[in-house]
């Protein structure tokens, strides 16, 4: 009888031994390191920009600088600069335009994004039929689309296709805009 009862307690209580060894969460290798070790401020920025030259009878040199945040993986926040240096030989017309401002950034599917973005812009506006020009600051309210490619562990090329919303005649850009640049 003694011999019946430890088999029964063996048979029930062997499964249930089994079971508990296995309540344990799985963690795959990568989790448990975001856990330990949570992502540092630096590891969130993102810096980088795009640039053009070109040389000839009409020159432009430009540049943009990015500087990004990512609160969570598909965004990306930040503001871009903007610094352009161009001359005319053929108009005799020599100026330079700056400014800047916020974008916001959504990758919804491999590496496709949407983006919105405002820039504030102070250039040379040309006056209608005459040589002379103004200083005046201009804003552009800008969406579109574009596509990121990595090129390295965090670093990624970039071209997008925006379009100016807020299109007048003493617009700066001429829509559809076109952006190439590195991000790291």
């Amino acid at each position: 009888m003694i011999k019946k009862i430890i088999i029964l307690l063996v048979f029930f209580y062997f499964p249930i031994f089994i079971f508990a060894q296995d309540a344990e969460p799985e963690f795959e290798e990568n989790e448990t390191e975001k856990v330990i070790n949570p992502p540092r401020l630096i590891d969130k920025l993102a810096f980088g920009g795009g640039f053009s030259l070109s040389f000839g009878t009409y020159t432009r040199i430009a540049v943009s600088p990015i500087i990004g945040y990512r609160p969570i993986e598909p965004f990306l926040l930040g503001i871009e600069g903007r610094f352009a240096y161009i001359k005319d030989i053929y108009n005799g017309f020599q100026t330079y335009y700056y400014g800047a401002g916020p974008f916001a950034r959504f990758t919804f599917f491999k590496g496709i994004y949407a983006q919105v973005q405002a820039e504030y812009v102070n250039y040379d506006e040309i006056i209608f039929l005459s040589y002379n020009s103004r200083r005046i600051w201009n804003s552009a309210y800008l969406v579109g689309f574009g596509y990121s490619q990595q090129i390295g562990e965090r670093s990624y090329s970039f071209v997008s296709v925006l379009w100016d919303i807020n299109e007048t005649a003493a617009t700066l850009y001429e829509s559809p805009i076109i952006r190439f640049g590195i991000i790291f």
